[in-house]
């Protein structure tokens, strides 16, 4: 893989993890509040739809973007070939 490529597969990286992190931790934070937080608390039900909404949106753009990464992978990783100098050895 050329360097430049290296470098545009990092990034396409980075976001797929930063999406599948916001995912997780909004999930996490959905269940511990609907646990955790009383029923009384006026608060509790809006919070959860935000997480909620958060969570679905999150998950279906890393979806997009792991789909997207790894098409752009299948193109662009191909084995490099061994040199001249590394058959003759």
């Amino acid at each position: 893989m050329e360097e430049s490529a290296k470098q545009v597969f990092k990034i396409k990286y980075i976001t797929v993890v930063i999406l599948l992190n916001i995912f997780l931790f909004a999930a996490a934070a959905a269940v511990a509040i609907f646990f955790i937080v009383p029923a009384e608390a006026g608060y509790k039900n809006p919070v959860l739809v935000i997480l909620a909404l958060i969570t679905i949106l999150s998950g279906l753009l890393t979806r997009k973007h792991y789909i997207a990464t790894k098409e752009w992978l299948e193109i662009h990783a191909k084995p490099e070939e061994p040199s001249e100098q590394n058959e003759s050895a």
